[in-house]
């Protein structure tokens, strides 16, 4: 079986077969693309959400590019699970 490697900054992340995001649930076709960006040079950090029809959101509220990577490790599923659920 192949693994997907992603590398960032001198280290290596394996996703096992059929997990590719940065938290730990298989991805379906319709997950967002997370990514953690700078709003400027000495500011904060967001997350960039793209989803698949190619809307995109911000995350805001993260003081470095580890807080916001966390998150998305572990805490955008339920963030996504929470925005795709039905209002009522």
């Amino acid at each position: 079986m192949f693994s997907l490697c992603f590398e960032r900054a001198r280290e290596r992340i394996r996703f096992p077969p059929g997990r590719m995001a940065w938290h730990d649930r298989p991805m379906s076709e319709a997950d967002p693309i997370l990514t953690p960006r700078q709003l400027g040079f000495f500011s904060e950090w967001f997350v960039e959400v793209v989803w698949p029809s190619g809307r995109k959101e911000r995350v805001d509220g993260f003081s470095s590019e580890a807080h916001a990577r966390g998150w998305i490790a572990h805490e955008s599923a339920a963030w996504i699970d929470e925005v795709r659920r039905p209002r009522r």
